[in-house]
């Protein structure tokens, strides 16, 4: 009776009916297979490893998923420039904006212009609050999009270059709070509006 019981392969976790018909009959596979290999039965398909099949099926959804996430910065971009820049190009001495901030990360990035043009300490500089100067590392100068946008000031302008970093940053922001509904809900159309809401 205990001949006749099943035989489970720890390892493989492949199930037979008798420890003799293993090799007569094609193995009944009940998990997930390992790397021992056992020899094919006659007249069986072939036998693949799992881990391919499932690496193939990762990196399709990992390309799906991006895509996704490409296509939802396109649609938020899209929506900022149709509600930002039909204002901005029609008056091309306005920025998106108000107050004093505008005017200062404006300055900004002119700042980080000229002071790599001159090979000027970015982080201090006397042309404010003179003759003292005045630490900026106090101040939102805001580097890395300064740096970004000096072809677009030597082109355009500060002004232009500030308009299009305000409206890439709303893109930016609306698609990271897409990724994060995304991974919640596993859902398209409901992570867009997700996104759009943030």
């Amino acid at each position: 009776a205990a001949a006749i019981g099943p035989l489970i392969d720890p390892v493989k976790c492949i199930c037979f009916s008798s420890p003799h018909d293993a090799r007569a009959t094609p193995p009944l596979t009940c998990g997930i297979a390992s790397e021992r290999n056992y020899p094919p039965v006659a007249g069986s398909p072939p036998r693949f490893p799992r881990e391919s099949t499932n690496v193939v099926t990762a990196s399709a959804s990992d390309t799906h998923y991006r895509r996704q996430l490409l296509a939802a910065i396109a649609l938020y971009l899209l929506i900022a420039c149709v509600l930002l820049g039909h204002s901005l190009l029609r008056c091309s001495d306005c920025y998106v904006g108000r107050g004093s901030d505008p005017p200062q990360f404006m300055w900004c990035l002119r700042w980080w212009h000229y002071a790599i043009a001159h090979r000027l300490n970015p982080f201090w500089t006397d042309l404010i609050w003179a003759p003292r100067g005045f630490n900026l590392a106090w101040v939102t100068i805001v580097p890395l999009p300064a740096c970004v946008s000096i072809p677009l000031q030597m082109l355009f302008g500060a002004r232009t270059a500030y308009n299009v970093l305000v409206i890439s940053a709303l893109a930016a922001a609306a698609g990271s709070g897409y990724a994060l509904c995304r991974r919640i809900t596993h859902a398209f159309w409901p992570s867009i509006v997700g996104g759009a809401m943030f």
